[in-house]
Parts: C-alpha cells; structure tokens; sequence
C-alpha cells in the first residue's frame, strides 16, 4: 500500500487496504462486477440502495437518498429494464423472431418508463442502429413521447431525439413543433445560467 501510495500522493479520495478481498467479494463479486472505478450507495440499514460507474448519475441519486425522495422499487426496475436493453439489442439484431424481438422491447419499456435516461437509450437504438432487422419505431415514439414527459417537455437533448425520430418517420410538421420546444428549451435554460436581466436589475 505504501509503494501504491507514493505515486498518488496528489488522490483526493479515500483509501483503504481489503483483507484478503473480503469487502471486494461482498460487493463486487456479488454484483458480478469486475470494471472499476465503481460504487455504491449503502443506507443506513445496510442495503444496497445503488451501485454503477461514478459518472453514470451518481449524484443526481445520492442528492434524492438524502432528501428522501428515492424510490428503490423504480430504481431495481431500472436496473432490470437496462439488462433487458441489452438482450433486446442482441435479439434486434441477430435474430428474425420478430415476435420475441417486441416482446421484449416492450418489457423494456415496462421496467424503465418512470427513467427518461433508460428510455432514451432505447429509442436511439431503435433509430441509430442500421443493423436491426424491423425498427420497432411504434416502441421508439411511445418511450420518446414518455421521456419528454417525464422531463416536462422542456429537456432539449430529449425533444431534439423526439423530432429526429418524427422527421425519420416522415412526420415533419409534427417534429419542427418538437424542435421549437427543443429552442425554447435552450433560450430558458441559457437565461437560468446567465440570469436574465429583470433578475439582475433585483
């Protein structure tokens, strides 16, 4: 540990020496977990409330644990719905049960309508990927239309995707309607940032 230590003089973070990899196995290998940097929020009880990379919304969970709006049930269908996500792209490609293939973007979209994140990822797979062998863009739309409510339809990322996939479906009117949201969206959040002047002259 002393010899790990003189070349990380300058870490600003905490370290600890794992006997005999017990707390490694409780937590990484229960998890089947092998890539690092890893974490996990425990609670006070001693469960496992989350685990995933830092910078995949490490904050943004730990901030709802402390102010006590995090719900543990929607967040282990997350985490169902982002394994399913990857049989899904699996059978979407690989496979030609078109039947099994809908059945399971469906149970996507079941476990993870309440994560604009997951639903997200689902939809640009569904309109990114030339490899599919039938684009389920009815799935795409539906989990599209649910992460811009969930984001209340002021998130620009999220509306940009919505009016990509409308104009792909050949909807024009529809997704220039969604990008002038998209712009509305940036010009509010620009003036959150800058403060705008009526804030300002207070």
């Amino acid at each position: 540990m002393s010899a790990f230590l003189k070349g990380n003089q300058d870490a600003e973070y905490a370290l600890a020496i794992d006997d005999d990899d017990k707390t490694y196995d409780r937590y990484m290998g229960l998890f089947d977990v092998s890539g690092v940097p890893h974490a996990f929020i425990v609670g006070r009880k001693g469960r496992v409330l989350w685990q995933g990379h830092p910078m995949d919304n490490l904050d943004v969970v730990l901030g709802q644990i402390v102010a006590g709006h995090y719900d543990l049930g929607e967040a282990q269908n997350a985490a169902r719905a982002g394994k399913l996500l990857a049989a899904y792209a699996y059978l979407a490609v690989e496979t030609e049960e078109h039947d099994l293939v809908r059945q399971t973007g469906e149970r996507v979209y079941a476990y993870g309508r309440n994560d604009p994140r997951l639903l997200t990822k689902l939809v640009r797979f569904i309109l990114n990927n030339p490899k599919i062998k039938s684009p389920d863009l009815e799935l795409a739309v539906k989990a599209a239309k649910r992460a811009c409510a969930l984001t209340g339809d002021s998130d620009p990322e999220t509306l940009d995707l919505y009016a990509t996939l409308l104009q792909h479906m050949g909807a024009d009117e529809e997704a220039q309607a969604v990008w002038t949201k998209a712009k509305q969206g940036r010009r509010k959040g620009a003036e959150r940032r800058e403060g705008s002047p009526h804030m300002q002259d207070k």
